[in-house]
């Protein structure tokens, strides 16, 4: 009689994205930046405020940084595909720490003044145009592709709750001490964040002898505009983003004029 041999069945994917070590990782690192983008946010409306007392003010860093951003984003992909995502990811939260650390000491020893903040906006525009597709690039490389729906929802989940946690923590700490204290917090959550990102143990990208694989800005460009569902995409969340949200920067002169 023929012995009963047990086979084994291939692995299924695991689905779950927080079932992986390293994206576990990743997502508390995502989770320390949103949460120090959240205190940005909220900070540097009230600094610009306490600045100037002027509404038309507080739209200007904002739209500096955006229009930096946009301009960018583009240019920022193309460099994702072109160095070790994990390294530039490391570089960019670095680099936003650091800017956010120095304006908080601008603030504490009463040196800041509107164009600091301008330029500073200009800055963290720069960093926020890289950190975006070097992160997007980064994701395939600590999931399976069956697991990348687990990954978009907890990531959403982090914004959801962020965008009620962090701003009311942040108006907390601004009432009771310092407009300062708010960026010191953000430069820890982006000091925090680099460092959860470095510890990431990744395999390194074979480099792909394809030249069409990383065929530069001018092609991803093209690649949108051939693909409506992506134009679209991108066009809905710039109007949400500009309308639906601009309610955000006006915040400051609300609370003080009207709530007092």
């Amino acid at each position: 009689q023929p012995r009963n041999r047990v086979t084994s069945l291939p692995q299924a994917p695991r689905t779950s994205a927080f079932s992986y070590p390293s994206y576990r990782r990743y997502w508390f690192s995502n989770l320390a930046g949103v949460f120090a983008i959240q205190f940005r946010f909220i900070g540097s409306g009230w600094l610009v405020y306490q600045l100037t007392d002027s509404p038309v003010w507080l739209g200007v860093p904002g739209v500096v940084s955006a229009a930096v951003t946009i301009l960018l984003t583009v240019p920022g992909g193309a460099l994702a595909d072109r160095i070790d995502s994990q390294r530039l990811l490391v570089a960019a939260r670095a680099v936003n720490a650091g800017l956010h650390l120095a304006l908080a000491i601008t603030i504490v020893l009463g040196l800041v003044e509107v164009w600091i903040v301008i330029v500073w906006a200009a800055l963290t525009g720069i960093t926020a145009a890289v950190t975006s597709p070097a992160g997007n690039a980064l994701l395939p490389r600590l999931i399976d592709r069956a697991a990348m729906p687990s990954a978009v929802a907890l990531s959403s989940a982090i914004w959801s709750g962020m965008r009620v946690l962090g701003p009311a923590l942040a108006g907390v700490m601004i009432a009771a001490i310092d407009v300062g204290v708010a960026f010191f917090v953000t430069a820890a959550g982006y000091a925090l964040s680099t460092l959860l990102v470095a510890s990431l143990r990744l395999e390194p990208i074979p480099k792909s002898a394809d030249p069409e694989e990383h065929s530069g800005t001018f092609a991803g460009v093209r690649y949108i505009l051939d693909h409506q569902v992506f134009l679209a995409t991108i066009g809905l969340s710039f109007f949400t983003s500009i309308f639906g949200r601009s309610y955000v920067v006006l915040l400051p002169i609300f609370a003080d004029d009207i709530l007092q």
